[in-house]
């Protein structure tokens, strides 16, 4: 079975994982340092659509052979840091986290591909724009997450109370952006620039 290593976690290609602490904080010049950082490993958005077959089966097999990092070489990796962006075709209004079908289908993939939290492009949304599709990786773990739906009655606003597993994607995002930033040989400011953008996605304002 093949795995990635790095500071002394393991992710398997199934998925599972052994905890460490991560790797030392290298030293920034403030918020423009870390943005700068960033806009030097940009590159263009690539979009994966899953067809309207693949939603309703939950066939993940096709974006598994483009995507896999067990199947990519080092600079194919490189390329593909914080730049993959999810589609899904005949979805047009619905959240990915709420939508059966695709709730089902992320929760097939990240069972197989845990890389969402190295691979996604955090500025746009997964599938059709929204509340909470405008923050992927949030979009993903809530989909992942066990979910009551609760309204105030005085204000008449909806709140989102989540299980454990929220917490737990959002932990896996950082490991894996550690272990395929360490494969990918990015730089530690690169990887470390990185890490306040998965946690803003944790943030939202409708989470309780």
């Amino acid at each position: 079975m093949n795995s990635f290593c790095f500071g002394g976690s393991v992710f398997t290609s199934a998925g599972r994982r052994a905890s460490s602490s991560f790797p030392a904080r290298p030293r920034f010049k403030g918020r423009k340092g870390m943005k700068k950082i960033q806009n030097q490993h940009k590159q263009e958005p690539v979009l994966y659509t899953f067809r309207y077959d693949q939603v309703v089966t939950g066939d993940v097999r096709g974006f598994l052979e483009q995507y896999d990092p067990f199947r990519l070489p080092s600079n194919r990796i490189r390329e593909l840091f914080g730049n993959l962006v999810l589609g899904f075709e005949g979805v047009e209004n619905a959240a990915v986290s709420t939508h059966p079908e695709i709730r089902v289908l992320l929760r097939r993939l990240h069972a197989i591909w845990p890389w969402s939290g190295y691979f996604l492009n955090l500025e746009r949304p997964i599938g059709p724009a929204n509340a909470i599709n405008n923050f992927p990786l949030l979009g993903i773990g809530l989909s992942l997450s066990d979910m009551v739906m609760c309204r105030w009655a005085k204000t008449d606003q909806f709140r989102i109370r989540v299980g454990p597993q929220l917490s737990e994607y959002h932990t896996t995002c950082l490991r894996v952006l550690y272990q395929l930033g360490k494969q990918a040989q990015l730089p530690a400011e690169a990887i470390y620039a990185r890490h306040m953008p998965i946690n803003k996605q944790f943030q939202h304002g409708i989470l309780i």
